[in-house]
């Protein structure tokens, strides 16, 4: 399903702050106020709530450089994240070493499988546990690939070079 939305226009204010008890949608949604007077309805897969919410979260910093000469990639990334419905939910640094952790999870009601791809060169890849410790060894070949349940939280880290 894409989203959807809608417009909705009321001379009664309360009924803008009352609006998400008045549907009643197996679909997950929120809702934007426009005015006194006005709102807009989104309606959202629950699946896409995680990119939906992160637009909101996620500030961008920008900073103003000096012209300089040499040539750059229109586009390029560090981390990068490949799969239907996968979100990171984490990248910092590990608790107890000098290593970089990655959270992968899936919020929808099944499985899926993804594959991170980094920007830099590692030395070694494991699966950890949520404390932070090793559970095993991954192959690293042009990526990470990971398979996750529904609801499931992974954590990667990172021997990074």
């Amino acid at each position: 399903m894409k989203d959807q939305h809608f417009l909705f226009y009321t001379p009664d204010p309360p009924a803008i702050t009352n609006l998400h008890y008045v549907l009643k949608l197996k679909l997950w949604y929120y809702y934007q106020v426009l005015s006194r007077t006005q709102a807009t309805l989104y309606l959202i897969s629950p699946a896409r709530i995680p990119q939906k919410t992160k637009q909101y979260k996620t500030k961008i910093l920008t900073q103003q450089l000096k012209n300089q000469s040499g040539n750059l990639p229109s586009s390029f990334s560090f981390i990068q994240l490949e799969g239907k419905y996968l979100e990171i939910s984490a990248i910092k640094k590990n608790e107890f070493e000098d290593k970089l952790l990655i959270r992968v999870y899936n919020p929808t009601d099944r499985e899926t499988t993804g594959k991170i791809k980094l920007g830099f060169n590692v030395h070694k890849v494991y699966l950890g546990r949520l404390d932070e410790s090793y559970k095993e060894e991954l192959l690293y070949s042009n990526g990470v690939e990971i398979a996750l349940k529904p609801k499931e939280i992974k954590t990667i880290i990172l021997e990074v070079l």
